[in-house]
């Protein structure tokens, strides 16, 4: 069984994983009037990485389709971040950086800077009054591996990402 990411594989494997293309695009639709309160978008994605190429695919296609100024950076240079702009984030170790520079600058979260960020965490509903994030519920992935386990079936299922939103946009 495959838990996780998607690959094609013969029919009899079974797979439980994470479908990022599509959902994540449909999510971005969804938050589209909020992303047109900002000037421009930056995603960060590093090309040579374990990062779904199917989020930068996604990412781009919404820029096209909506007309929504966008960039994509390799990373975050620190000191630079910039009024207007929403930051979308795949990992987290840029996010930290952009949210220490929008505090030593008096930049309001949600306001002045927007955050995105990929994958949810306690954390992230905590600081800045809240990170909004496009997450795949993990524990349901957990709960349905184990139902494979139990029942001895093949299982070939995505599980749903959510958008949780919350004060950063």
């Amino acid at each position: 069984m495959i838990i996780d990411r998607y690959l094609e594989l013969n029919p009899e494997y079974s797979y439980i994983a994470q479908e990022f293309e599509e959902t994540i695009y449909q999510k971005l639709v969804e938050l589209l009037p909020v992303i047109r309160k900002y000037k421009k978008t930056v995603l960060f994605f590093i090309e040579v990485s374990d990062y779904p190429i199917g989020i930068r695919n996604a990412y781009q296609k919404f820029l096209s389709d909506y007309d929504i100024e966008g960039r994509i950076e390799k990373k975050y240079k620190p000191g630079s971040v910039k009024k207007g702009t929403l930051y979308f984030f795949i990992s987290d170790t840029y996010l930290w950086e952009v949210l220490r520079d929008c505090r030593n600058n008096e930049y309001r979260i949600g306001k002045e800077v927007g955050i995105l960020s990929h994958n949810d965490h306690v954390v992230k509903e905590i600081v800045f009054g809240g990170i909004t994030t496009i997450s795949t519920d993990f524990k349901d992935m957990a709960k349905r591996a184990a139902t494979h386990i139990k029942e001895q079936k093949v299982t070939r299922e995505f599980v749903p990402m959510n958008l949780i939103k919350r004060h950063s946009l």
